[in-house]
């Protein structure tokens, strides 16, 4: 099959007041569009010399620049938050495909998430803040930097009636987030990725158990992940996933400075740290995507690194810990929360300097790709001169799956290889019309929007089927849930809801599946987040439909065990109406 065409679409974070940001469109190779939305401050990669200084003086916000994709309003489209430098950019998709600025609120500058907090049934922003500081002076202490905005008004950040609770001492850079019902109580828990380049002995909590709308406290100390980290703590993506399949959410870091690890949940929120560093190598953990890439029904983790042969001949000492050059890891989930490091067979050991990823199955074939950006500005580079200027503006990477967990780099033929400052990454259906699209941020650039159009062509057109579940007041979107697919023909398949558990940012807590030729559904099975286990199956349904999917309590309320979207859901028109 050939690859899809993508559309390119930039996001600049300027012209705060406007309502309706500009679009403008390239075509590419293929399949694919690139759609540029100008809505920012002053284009933050058009003075290289203030690049320079910036990613000398501050490398902590050098690694910023989120984004987080949820349906903010309820229409069933994806909506998007963009981060810039001083704070947050939401916008929401018309039914003609553009996006339009919503709001803007100010005070983060790393990543963001989009989820109902306080249990009002509206979205809500979660995001994090990076602090200024050279990087070779040490700060003042502080706590830890999270701003909460409360939709639909989005009240300034950290409203009275909902924050943290303060952690006296330490100073940690907050980058990403993840939420799920940790403790199955019926309400989502918070976990912060707080990487620190201060030498702070003091441990920070990881994980925010809710216990009223809009209230957390700390993890304790015994809860089995203090310890794990001391003052070393270089998490820059959590996720919250059940890779034991056991029904409770468990933990994945992957960190930076051979840090990365796992714990699994052992109930009563308590958990155990089963890293096992002759398995988990990977040297300078920062995204990850969490899926089951060989269709086997566990979730496998897929953490980017940096790829160089001249670092990967020796670890370096930095400042603060081991790196090196050995690249991308993928770790294969072989039963009951145990992985096997196939990284040498898969495939993707190449990234670059890779940060955002996701996994998605950009083909329809029905098995889950691969797509992360990555560069990082190295231009008078402190850590090690000998690559100074070697991973600045990285071509991103594409790596589709040969159907067996193994994976052929291909985002040069699909034509989106561009140079980029690459930091965060969400990956959803923008059209709602069954292909794939993502948008990435950079670091000191504009963001950009890549349209797939895969099946704009009855000649490219693949089959593919989507569930948006609906859970209950405290988890709206159901994170947690697993949605089993069972088609006519080809692999029976599996995706989880989440939120969160990218760097920086979120894809939609949605699943999507690629099918190939199949035309029918011989089965949708869901399971509901929480013990005991609740089902919902659904029986003999069409391919190439998105359906949302109620939760058993809300069809015992008078709601329907499931129906299509709406129309209204998607474009109006042919792709064509973007341009």
């Amino acid at each position: 099959m050939p690859g899809p065409f993508f559309r390119h679409a930039c996001y600049q974070q300027s012209m705060p007041k406007i309502l309706r940001c500009s679009f403008t469109t390239q075509p590419l190779l293929n399949h694919w569009h690139l759609i540029t939305l100008s809505c920012g401050e002053r284009a933050l990669d058009a003075d290289s010399q203030w690049r320079r200084r910036y990613a000398r003086n501050n490398q902590a916000q050098g690694f910023s620049g989120g984004v987080a994709a949820r349906d903010i309003n309820g229409d069933f489209r994806v909506d998007i938050g963009v981060v810039f430098q001083g704070g947050v950019d939401l916008f929401v998709q018309s039914n003609s495909g553009e996006y339009q600025h919503l709001t803007r609120v100010k005070g983060a500058n790393s990543g963001a998430l989009l989820a109902d907090i306080n249990h009002d049934g509206k979205m809500d922003l979660v995001a994090g803040e990076s602090l200024y500081f050279p990087i070779d002076q040490a700060a003042t202490e502080q706590k830890p930097i999270y701003h909460f905005y409360l939709g639909p008004e989005w009240a300034r950040p950290e409203p009275t009636d909902c924050l943290l609770p303060f952690i006296a001492g330490g100073q940690r850079n907050t980058y990403s987030f993840a939420m799920a019902d940790v403790t199955l109580n019926g309400m989502l828990d918070l976990v912060t990725s707080n990487w620190t380049d201060q030498r702070v002995a003091r441990e920070e909590p990881r994980i925010w158990f809710a216990d009223a709308p809009c209230r957390f406290k700390p993890a304790s100390k015994n809860n089995g992940i203090y310890g794990s980290f001391s003052g070393n703590d270089f998490s820059f993506t959590s996720t919250l996933s059940d890779i034991n399949n056991n029904g409770l959410p468990d933990l994945l870091m992957a960190s930076d400075f051979e840090t990365s690890q796992y714990f699994m949940n052992l109930g009563q929120a308590e958990f155990s740290n089963q890293t096992n560093p002759l398995i988990i190598d990977d040297q300078n953990g920062m995204g990850a995507a969490v899926a089951d890439f060989d269709n086997d029904g566990q979730f496998d983790w897929f953490v980017t690194s940096i790829r160089d042969k001249e670092l990967g001949q020796h670890v370096v000492k930095s400042l603060y810990g081991h790196w090196g050059g050995t690249g991308n890891r993928l770790y294969r989930n072989v039963g009951n929360g145990q992985f096997e490091n196939i990284s040498g067979r898969a495939g993707i050991a190449d990234g670059g300097w890779g940060w955002g990823a996701c996994a998605a199955d950009f083909n329809n074939d029905g098995h889950l790709d691969i797509y992360h950006v990555n560069g990082f500005l190295t231009d008078d580079f402190l850590y090690h001169p000998a690559i100074d200027g070697k991973f600045s503006n990285e071509p991103s990477r594409l790596f589709i799956n040969n159907g067996d967990a193994t994976f052929k780099e291909k985002a040069s033929e699909w034509g989106i290889d561009e140079p980029n400052e690459g930091r965060g990454v969400a990956c959803f259906d923008h059209g709602r019309d069954g292909d794939i699209d993502f948008i990435y941020t950079q670091a000191y650039g504009e963001a950009r929007l890549f349209i797939n159009q895969l099946n704009d062509s009855p000649d490219t057109f693949s089959n593919y089927f989507g569930v948006i579940t609906q859970g209950l007041k405290g988890n709206l979107a159901a994170a947690g849930a697993k949605v089993y697919l069972f088609p006519e023909s080809g692999d029976d398949q599996v995706r989880e809801i989440r939120i969160g558990g990218n760097f920086l940012g979120q894809h939609p807590p949605e699943a999507h599946f690629g099918l190939g030729d199949a035309e029918r559904i011989e089965k949708v099975l869901i399971q509901w987040p929480g013990k005991p286990a609740v089902y919902t199956e659904i029986e003999d349904v069409e391919a190439s439909q998105w359906i949302v999917v109620n939760h058993p309590e809300r069809v015992k309320a008078g709601e329907p065990t499931w129906f299509p979207i709406p129309e209204s859901a998607k474009l109006v028109s042919a792709q064509d109406d973007l341009e």
